[in-house]
Formats: structure tokens, sequence, C-alpha cells
């Protein structure tokens, strides 16, 4: 699929660029393999030719999936500085907010996610059933 748009040695389209990113990250099947995908995205050229917003999008979604909350709160800034609202992102900044002990921004950012979606939870929804197996 990316070798039909591949040229060696020629630029990439964002179309491309933005093909790698999630294909890099449907890659990812463990903490190892996390670090690679993450590092070859913190190393890849930060200009418009392979779609920054998928960069920091993967970049936010492996830093908060490999615990590393300021990197993962910063990528979810830089995404809406370029004016783009992601939910998902949000979610995963108020987590990092949390996690970082930051109360104030935290509380912003909850409201304004209840804001964008009356039914936002932050807390962990308990289930109607017991915990034991096979419940």
């Amino acid at each position: 699929m990316l070798l039909d748009v591949a040229r060696l040695g020629g630029p990439i389209g964002k179309a491309a660029g933005e093909r790698i990113f999630v294909l890099l990250y449907d890659s990812v099947d463990s903490e190892a393999t996390a670090q690679r995908v993450l590092a070859l995205a913190e190393e890849l050229p930060k200009d418009d030719r392979l779609s920054p917003l998928a960069r920091l999008k993967v970049q936010a979604l492996l830093y908060d999936r490999l615990g590393r909350h300021r990197e993962a709160a910063d990528a979810s800034l830089e995404v809406e500085r370029l004016g783009v609202l992601d939910f998902d992102l949000l979610t995963i900044r108020l987590r990092a907010w949390q996690r970082l002990g930051e109360k104030e921004r935290a509380e912003r950012l909850e409201r304004r996610l209840r804001e964008l979606d009356p039914g936002f939870r932050s807390d962990p929804i308990p289930l109607p059933f017991g915990s034991r197996p096979g419940c």
C-alpha cells in the first residue's frame, strides 16, 4: 500500500505521511515497540511534509501509554495549537494533568470536556455486577 506511493529519495505527501503514522501506531504490541515507534516519530522532520497532526497524535497516544504524562499533555496542547480539537487527546491531557497533580488545570479541562459532551465521565464507571470471573 505505502510502496505504491513511495518515491525513494523523493518527497512524501501528507496523506502518505499520515498513513505511515497510523501503520506505525497500529504496529505497537508491547512497551518495547511503543518505545521504538515513539523514537522514530520524535526523529522525523517536524515540518508540513509528514502531517504534523498525525505525528503529534501518535506521540501523545504513545506518551500516555508509556506513562510519560508531561510529554503527553504537551503533544495534546500542540495539536490544539494547530487548530484541531481532538476529544481523545483532550482526555489524555486531562489524565496527564491529574497524574501530574495539576488540579486547577485538570478541573478547568474537565469542565470544558463536560461542555463538549455532557455525558463525559472522568471517573471509571462501576460495573453493575460482581468482580468474579464469569459474572
